[in-house]
């Protein structure tokens, strides 16, 4: 990627005026991130019986599990994944049906299990020591569920529609569906983790039971391209202990002979020193004329190519400009490449009207 190319000239009319900036948050290599992890199996002391979940207990620094077979979420050591003793019974409350997905509230802190049962969806909300606080019926079925970035409202995938929704700490159904993209079929989605980049919701890690395999999207429910294959089929529940620490339960319905098992994928190389360099020769905030400004960014050693979003909106949930594979062979015109920035000029197609806009780039390696 040091190699120099030729740039091809290009006059740009002054259409209007408009401002755009660009958010200055910490970027990270994609490619390590997604493509690099190091997984560890660990028995978790289960033989007989089927993961439905993880979680964990940012508060403290614990593991929660949930089974299938037992109706019961138990709690584990997070450096020896051995249970702790503590253990919360569903049965009085589920009517032997059995819990879907588990999640941790750190607000209230809860453990939420979701179940269904025909039409009905509910969330029980239990305290650790097993006593069920609130229950209320979800819009629809929950296959998995995780927060938001501040925890006002909860990102539920649904099996069925092969989408993501929203939903208040209530169950309130909040309107918008989020189609997962690229999906077969034979496909569905059975477990859901948002990942978080300094605070701002970034993908969805999504387990798809029939690829055997944790599949990534972005937030408009387009698919990376970028998934993680776990070391062994069943791939449930999953949940992020930290930004580059993602949980995965492994489910053993068509085997009980397997020993249920917790992975962990830990993200290697993480770059934090990809940043924003200029924009039209012009500083973070910079007031332009131009409707197809020239966005420089420093180069990612090793990064095959780039993905450029820009939104008005500070969240990026519905951006103006997504464009991926960014690299001078396939925008010859547009960009251009040295050993320390990337230059890129955005297409006509992507003119921007006057606004106020926010940016973020990831690298692939």
């Amino acid at each position: 990627m040091t190699t120099k190319y030729k740039k091809l000239k290009k006059t740009f009319a002054v259409l209007f005026f408009f401002f755009l900036s660009l958010t200055l948050i910490t970027y990270v290599n994609a490619g390590s991130v997604f493509d690099t992890y190091t997984m560890t199996w660990t028995d978790t002391g289960d033989v007989d019986n089927t993961t439905c979940g993880v979680c964990y207990d940012s508060v403290n620094d614990t593991i929660w599990l949930g089974n299938h077979d037992t109706k019961t979420v138990y709690e584990v050591d997070k450096d020896t994944y051995i249970a702790t003793g503590k253990e919360i019974d569903l049965t009085p409350d589920v009517a032997g049906k059995s819990p879907q997905s588990i999640l941790y509230d750190p607000i209230c802190d809860t453990i939420m299990c979701c179940y269904t049962e025909g039409s009905l969806h509910e969330v029980l909300n239990y305290t650790k020591d097993g006593v069920l606080q609130n229950k209320y019926t979800a819009p629809r079925r929950i296959d998995g569920f995780s927060f938001n970035d501040d925890y006002s409202f909860i990102y539920y995938v649904n099996k069925e529609s092969r989408s993501v929704y929203k939903m208040k700490r209530d169950g309130t159904d909040i309107s918008g569906t989020i189609s997962l993209s690229g999906l077969s079929g034979s496909e569905y989605p059975d477990g859901l983790a948002v990942h978080n980049t300094d605070g701002v919701e970034d993908y969805f890690f999504v387990s798809i039971n029939v690829r055997e395999k944790i599949s990534i999207f972005n937030m408009d429910g387009s698919y990376t391209g970028t998934y993680l294959t776990p070391s062994e089929t069943g791939v449930e529940g999953l949940d992020f202990m930290s930004e580059t620490i993602l949980l995965h339960a492994k489910d053993d319905h068509h085997d009980d002979t397997v020993t249920n098992r917790l992975e962990v994928f830990t993200a290697t190389n993480i770059t934090t020193s990809f940043e924003f360099l200029s924009i039209n020769d012009g500083v973070n905030g910079t007031t332009i004329y131009d409707n197809t400004p020239t966005i420089n960014w420093s180069v990612v050693n090793d990064a095959e190519h780039y993905q450029l979003l820009i939104d008005n909106n500070a969240d990026f949930s519905s951006p103006e400009v997504n464009i991926t594979n960014i690299n001078p062979y396939v925008f010859e015109s547009e960009c251009s490449v040295n050993s320390t920035r990337v230059s890129f000029t955005i297409p006509n197609d992507y003119a921007l009207n006057k606004d106020y806009y926010y940016m973020k780039v990831r690298a692939y390696a």
